[in-house]
């Protein structure tokens, strides 16, 4: 082999990993995008409109209207939906990490599966800079809303967390740019009503966990309004696992207007693999782990919870269980549910869980327009309530964001459906079927 081939290849591997390194560009959305004959799901509520036209114009929602009536522009690109096919806003999942290493490469896994707006709960400066690369085009990615670094203390060092100290890191993360912050360790109660209060004062939205020397009723009592996981609930006020303990509590939590992020799926699988590797041996050997990014797999092989102490197996599978009478108990009282993950993490690969995480709200008793609500409606609702008065997204209508998904038919009589989408329209770049695949090839 010559010199020259030798060089010739060493430059097209280095293209090709420069390329990976910096992920995927989002395609040139057309100026002009038309949906026609196409049946919607606003998610107004559960009655799609039928044989709708529906404009977009620089990656927003321009007009909606029967077909029989709307203009098509001449430049538009033209999406036929057969007078059968359905359009809904496209999903969100509300508990993502995109700190962790290869995110430029396996972010595409949400675009891909229908996933069009992610929450980051663990952010940091790199996170930012994903974030701008996703807004300016720079990144095929969702669109990305982010909290800062973790706040709270070790509970054995919870004088290191003072008053003062929660201004500062309140002002500071304010000034970095986050949309909201993460509370993740301990604090005094005294610490923790004074950063509510403080963080209300500058307009920052804290949720997060529950510190866990300290209780869900005094999470309740200094009004954090929103929660990443129901387990914290668990862990705080109900270890004793009775259903009969709820309903006060759920009460009190809808009455504030309380926001939560089940994050069933992550749960679901801590419970299985707690003290059994087996589990986790055996997710590694699917068919469908083996096509997932490289970095997803280490992840998995990580196998966080395994080795864990069998004496705490059973626990983790009862509270496994009291998830249903627990998060139907807070729906029920008022509580806006949201659907998130906790991806990535072992087997719960990005994007992918979302709809595990659908199939789990279902078998408890959610109906399918409840479910879908969640990951739509709901989180639209939320983000312009708490972290950003302009964000519109989450519905489809008129001044929205083209975040949306082409579905072959009705989602609200098969939710599958919601699996394989027929396209995805991310900020007006429209993607369909073959470029979808295209995403996730490394």
């Amino acid at each position: 082999m010559n010199y020259l081939f030798k060089a010739c290849l060493f430059f097209i591997f280095c293209i090709t990993c420069n390329s990976c390194a910096q992920g995927k560009k989002p395609l040139i959305p057309h100026e002009v995008t038309a949906f026609v004959h196409v049946h919607v799901l606003t998610m107004n509520d559960s009655v799609p409109l039928k044989d709708q036209t529906v404009i977009i114009k620089d990656g927003v929602i321009t007009e909606i209207g029967d077909s029989s009536t709307i203009q098509i522009p001449e430049n538009a690109l033209t999406i036929d939906g057969d007078y059968k096919k359905y359009i809904t806003p496209g999903l969100v999942d509300t508990h993502v990490h995109l700190h962790r290493s290869k995110v430029k490469e396996w972010i595409t896994y949400f675009v891909s599966n229908g996933v069009t707006t992610v929450l980051n709960l663990k952010g940091d400066k790199k996170t930012l800079a994903l974030k701008e690369k996703a807004k300016t085009g720079k990144l095929l990615a969702p669109d990305i809303y982010t909290s800062g670094p973790f706040i709270g203390a070790n509970s054995k060092s919870l004088d290191k967390i003072t008053k003062k100290g929660t201004e500062k890191e309140v002002l500071k993360q304010k000034k970095a740019g986050y949309d909201m912050m993460k509370i993740h360790g301990d604090m005094t109660l005294e610490v923790y009503q004074h950063l509510m209060d403080f963080s209300r004062q500058e307009g920052m939205h804290v949720m997060g966990h529950i510190p866990r020397n300290l209780t869900f009723q005094d999470a309740i009592d200094v009004r954090q309004l929103s929660l990443a996981h129901a387990e914290e609930m668990i862990y705080t006020q109900f270890p004793e696992l009775d259903a009969e303990e709820i309903a006060p509590y759920a009460k009190q939590a809808g009455d504030m207007g309380m926001w939560l992020i089940p994050t069933m799926t992550a749960f679901n699988t801590l419970s299985k693999s707690w003290a059994d590797p087996s589990v986790i041996d055996a997710v590694m050997e699917l068919p469908e782990t083996k096509e997932l990014h490289p970095y997803i797999q280490k992840i998995y092989r990580q196998d966080w919870y395994g080795s864990r102490d069998l004496g705490s197996r059973d626990f983790f599978q009862r509270a496994n269980a009291f998830h249903k009478p627990l998060v139907t108990s807070m729906h029920r009282s008022g509580v806006q549910l949201l659907l998130g993950t906790d991806a990535p993490m072992p087997a719960v690969p990005p994007g992918i869980s979302l709809h595990n995480e659908i199939d789990l709200m279902l078998s408890i008793g959610m109906t399918p327009y409840e479910t879908l609500k969640m990951g739509t409606y709901n989180a639209g609702v939320y983000v312009a309530t708490h972290m950003d008065t302009q964000a519109k997204f989450g519905q489809i209508k008129e001044g929205y964001r083209a975040n949306i998904l082409l579905l072959e038919s009705n989602p609200l009589k098969d939710m599958t459906i919601l699996r394989n989408p027929e396209g995805v329209m991310q900020g007006g770049s429209w993607y369909n079927q073959k470029a979808l695949k295209d995403m996730i090839t490394w």
